[in-house]
């Protein structure tokens, strides 16, 4: 008897121990070099299928400065898989399903948003879905963009985000 309390005691302290998950940090296996308002811009790329619009994805290019602690994001939602050159409107409206095209550029100091912008109107931005291996799911493509501060907190933060010859890769991950 007494081995068996010892047993549903340490069974009992074993199943309080769960532990939350640890969040996945999202895996960047591409790279895109671009340059960001005149000067040399290097990032990392992560590409995500669109869950409820499967010809779809999202592609999110990050560059974070581990001394400044600013993490520079710039993100193309529902971008059509297929190889194509796609124009991005400016700011689409939050109607009806999240389908359209859209583009923005984050200045980030870790979660505190210290600069949004969105695609500049009458600016030619578009993205070229160069090629598409539906086997590996490897993309390529280029960017060229020019954004407009939407919201600023960091007055030091430019006005304009001007993003050209940009050249990516990735793997879209499902």
């Amino acid at each position: 008897m007494k081995y068996f309390h010892v047993l549903f005691f340490s069974m009992l302290l074993y199943s309080c121990d769960k532990k939350d998950p640890t969040p996945v940090e999202p895996t960047y296996d591409g790279k895109i070099t671009a340059e960001l308002n005149g000067a040399p811009w290097n990032a990392v790329v992560y590409a995500v299928r669109n869950a409820s619009a499967p010809s779809l994805m999202t592609i999110t290019c990050r560059n974070y400065h581990e001394d400044t602690r600013i993490d520079e994001q710039c993100v193309f939602n529902n971008i059509p898989i297929t190889p194509g050159t796609y124009r991005i409107p400016t700011d689409p409206p939050n109607t009806g399903p999240n389908t359209f095209m859209r583009a923005s550029f984050f200045m980030n100091d870790y979660d505190v948003i210290l600069a949004h912008y969105v695609v500049l109107d009458n600016d030619f931005n578009t993205l070229e879905i160069i090629s598409y291996d539906s086997i590996s799911n490897e993309i390529r493509g280029t960017a060229d963009f020019t954004f407009l501060v939407k919201t600023k907190d960091d007055v030091n933060k430019p006005d304009t985000i001007r993003l050209k010859n940009g050249i990516f890769n990735g793997r879209v991950i499902n």
